[in-house]
């Protein structure tokens, strides 16, 4: 008995939630699971763990909640991991699949939205998830798809962040969909703090704003690592990603990304710093209603940027692969063959797969290893890790440009 709860994983208070739980409801187990999540967040503290099982979960729900309360979020307190995706059987959180046990935070509170952000219809919440203002030096939000926020005050904190606004300390947002969410400033997520962003793995589409449709970063630094940022609007400027301080990215694509002004995928602020940007898959972004311009892919308003090992339309004329050239290392344009693109004209959708055809150009030209600053000031290995689709990294050094690793695939019919 010794030996086996040695084994077994242990983790300091698990609070879960299960909306349809039939036990007492105290959050202890899977069976007596706290129905809402509001019921976890409000006891939740520093340290803890918030497991959710499948399902749709809306923030006016719960003890001491207003029923449609536009004001009413999920406050995820500083220092709390918050997971989705369960089941409502797992003993170890590696157990769950996200995918398969597909959990929605939802702003939609009066439950009548039709699709997309031209779909929210009615009273919804200003942002369906907020991190605390305070020292969060270690939040975590992972497993989530979370859709249906609308900050759309004309001033204010009410005006950031529809999907998740990010006020304190360190977060990290990692494998969440984050979609059709729309805000004046950063429709999808709005980083309104001094402190860190970490995205990884997440897919942020279909999202609208006036600046930053998929992401607003205002203050300290990013770091996005194998992240899709596809069919998000800018109402002005960066329809993918709107920059005011400091951003390293490895192996992420835009595509399909919308600015009515300047920076279709990312307008950067006088003053901010793209810092490094490798492996990352730049194509048919839209910017000013063309997309042959450099201010359709990326408006550097700021220093310099240097690319490494990446596809880039419009920053690159040369289609050779591997190809040295003054700009950036080895860094190239062409066109990198998706499986189903879809025109930026469109957005805001969250339609596409940007996954790579078996001629991609994009395939093999990327980098195993490499060494990235600020929040990733390491040697990051992503055969360590897993692509956008959950698929192993190869064991080499040539990885495919992109969030997506090509998979070798026939069909039969």
């Amino acid at each position: 008995m010794a030996i086996l709860l040695s084994c077994a994983p242990v983790y300091a208070g698990v609070h879960y939630v299960d909306a349809t739980a039939a036990g007492t409801d105290d959050g202890t187990s899977w069976t007596n699971a706290f129905p809402t999540l509001q019921d976890a967040l409000a006891i939740a503290a520093g340290g803890d763990e918030v497991w959710v099982a499948a399902g749709t979960y809306y923030p006016d729900e719960g003890a001491g909640q207003i029923d449609d309360a536009r004001s009413s979020t999920f406050l995820i307190p500083a220092n709390v991991w918050m997971f989705g995706g369960f089941n409502g059987t797992e003993t170890d959180r590696t157990q769950r699949d996200a995918s398969a046990n597909v959990t929605i935070l939802s702003g939609d509170l009066d439950q009548n939205d039709t699709g997309g952000v031209d779909g929210i219809v009615g009273s919804n919440a200003y942002h369906v998830c907020r991190t605390s203002d305070g020292a969060a030096t270690n939040t975590i939000i992972d497993g989530f798809v979370i859709k249906g926020g609308l900050a759309d005050a004309g001033t204010g904190i009410h005006a950031f962040g529809g999907g998740i606004l990010i006020e304190n300390g360190t977060v990290t947002v990692i494998d969440c969909i984050v979609e059709e969410n729309e805000a004046r400033f950063g429709g999808g997520i709005a980083n309104t703090s001094g402190d860190d962003i970490r995205i990884a793995r997440c897919v942020i589409r279909g999202n609208r704003a006036e600046q930053g449709g998929g992401l607003l970063a205002v203050s300290g630094e990013m770091g996005a690592v194998t992240t899709l940022f596809s069919g998000n609007m800018a109402t002005d400027e960066g329809g993918g990603i709107y920059l005011v301080g400091i951003l390293d990215m490895q192996h992420c694509t835009f595509n399909d990304n919308k600015a009515v002004n300047d920076g279709g995928a990312i307008y950067e602020f006088s003053g901010s710093g793209l810092r490094r940007l490798v492996g990352n898959l730049i194509w048919g972004n839209e910017a000013n209603g063309v997309t042959d311009t450099e201010s359709a892919s990326i408006a550097d308003a700021g220093t310099p940027v240097y690319h490494e090992y990446s596809l880039v339309e419009n920053v690159y004329t040369n289609t050779a692969p591997n190809n040295d050239i003054t700009e950036g290392l080895f860094s190239f344009a062409a066109n990198p063959l998706f499986v189903s693109e879809v025109d930026p004209a469109t957005a805001p959708t969250a339609t596409g797969d940007l996954r790579l055809l078996r001629d991609s150009p994009a395939i093999d030209r990327g980098r195993n290893t490499f060494r990235l600053t600020g929040w990733l000031n390491r040697t990051f290995n992503v055969a360590t890790t897993v692509d956008l689709a959950g698929n192993p990294w190869p064991d080499r050094n040539e990885v495919d440009i992109g969030a997506y690793e090509y998979q070798s695939r026939v069909y039969v019919d």
